[in-house]
């Protein structure tokens, strides 16, 4: 058996099961839809999967970046490093140090979107998002290719510098959009309207990819430019947070305008990417911008505008919220799910958000329930992370079920809402530890180490 043909062999392992049956359903029918999009090196390309409109045979930089982590849930790692190098080898000065928007299965420019190194289609929001994804791909891989392969660094240092510095004309630190460029370097991830100087997505997205582009060089034991690049992220923070800031409203502006004054009415993504990227810390204004996308979200967004809102649900603690928009993701009349970028979002939303998995560096594993009251248990199985399989069964809010299958040890941080002196490990109590949540609420955890084929339950 070929290489190819064991990576196909051992996909869509992954199993999901609960008191849902419409849960159940839902997660059945993602692992499914998403496969078909799936290929395993039969083209020039390579491994690659569809993140791009259905029909185009090409895959995007948003959309990668968006369904890479669904990607690893269903074991498609390899077809995830092999889609980021393409958009690492492929930046170039003659694009001023962009790369191709869209690549197609033959491993060329995707036509629509390319004519010539002068007239292409590019969102400047990209680079910082392809930082963020393939520092998430180590987290949640372990693979050091994402931290120390030339080709990756390349494309970091030269996006934090020779980009930054092409693109931001008026020296603020945050690249813009000017009338005369067309298509050709949009600030935003929103494709609506191209006269606006910037979305509210752009300092949000270069925020993050700055965050991540900083941990990057700390595990590369680079401290001082670590340090130098958390300090330039937290300047695009703060003019994010002071500037962007509308007081009589009650929100965030979506967009800036030519002119600098600001759009006042919703922008969608962005509006509400902010929110997905973090650059809005955890205050007042995080909790009314959460309103605000549930208003949002009311006035009907696009499919793939809505395949981001449960993650930022489920990540500040809005479990009801979450719920309903994931019951509209996979619902069957839903119009257009079957566009990629859904089925593999809900597939790393109900992993991420409803059963609360994250990967949290070299050999870490956190989780915490985030079932709702209609929920009594939910479970997964054979699920790649790091370099194991591991299952996690939660029975409500109560109880958590770790099972390391394969790979080494692994820590298990191990999460319940509410400050608590005690948590249960098998039984015994077991003096916890405490913080505070991103929605700004206590937990409590503890922090244990799990041997290959040893299971291990924590309670209240």
């Amino acid at each position: 058996m070929s290489y190819n043909e064991q990576l196909k062999a051992n996909a869509a392992k992954v199993k999901f099961d609960s008191s849902s049956t419409v849960l159940n359903n839902g997660f059945e029918w993602a692992k499914r839809q998403a496969m078909q999009y799936v290929h395993f090196g039969e083209d020039p390309v390579g491994l690659w999967y569809e993140a791009a409109l259905p029909g185009r045979d090409s895959f995007c930089i948003r959309d990668i970046c968006h369904q890479s982590i669904g990607a690893n849930i269903l074991g498609l790692r390899e077809h995830t490093k092999n889609m980021l190098l393409k958009f690492m080898i492929n930046m170039d000065s003659s694009r001023d140090y962009c790369t191709f928007w869209e690549i197609t299965r033959e491993g060329k420019p995707t036509p629509v979107d390319y004519t010539n190194d002068g007239d292409f289609w590019y969102n400047l929001p990209a680079n910082f998002d392809l930082i963020r994804s393939c520092y998430l791909q180590y987290l949640w891989t372990g693979d050091k290719t994402y931290i120390s392969d030339e080709r990756f660094d390349n494309f970091y240092s030269k996006t934090v510098y020779e980009y930054t510095d092409t693109w931001d004309r008026d020296k603020d630190g945050i690249p813009e959009h000017y009338a005369g460029y067309g298509r050709r370097g949009i600030a935003s991830y929103n494709e609506a309207d191209l006269n606006y100087l910037m979305g509210g997505d752009m300092p949000a997205i270069q925020y993050a990819g700055l965050v991540s582009y900083s941990e990057i060089l700390k595990s590369q034991e680079r401290y001082e430019e670590a340090e130098k690049f958390i300090r330039r992220a937290e300047q695009v923070r703060n003019i994010y947070l002071k500037k962007w800031w509308d007081d009589q409203n009650k929100r965030f502006y979506g967009a800036m305008k030519q002119d600098g004054t600001f759009y006042k009415n919703i922008y969608n993504e962005a509006n509400f990417l902010p929110l997905f990227y973090g650059i809005v810390p955890t205050d007042e204004k995080l909790d009314i911008s959460l309103r605000s996308a549930a208003a949002l979200i009311d006035r009907s967004l696009n499919v793939e505008g809505m395949s981001y809102v449960p993650e930022i649900y489920y990540r500040y603690g809005m479990k009801n919220e979450a719920w309903k928009v994931l019951m509209e993701l996979i619902h069957p009349e839903l119009p257009r799910r079957e566009y990629p970028e859904v089925s593999f979002a809900v597939v790393s939303t109900y992993v991420m958000g409803l059963l609360g998995i994250n990967a949290e560096g070299r050999n870490t594993v956190s989780t915490v329930s985030n079932l709702g009251s209609g929920v009594e248990w939910a479970e997964i199985r054979d699920m790649p992370i790091l370099n194991n399989e591991i299952a996690v069964r939660h029975t409500g809010d109560e109880a958590t079920e770790f099972e390391n299958r394969t790979g080494r040890s692994l820590i298990w941080k191990v999460a319940f809402p509410g400050k608590r002196e005690y948590l249960k490990h098998n039984g015994r109590k077991t003096a916890a530890q405490s913080d505070i949540g991103l929605d700004g609420k206590p937990i409590s955890f503890l922090t244990l180490e799990i041997e290959p084929g040893k299971k291990q339950v924590v309670s209240v």
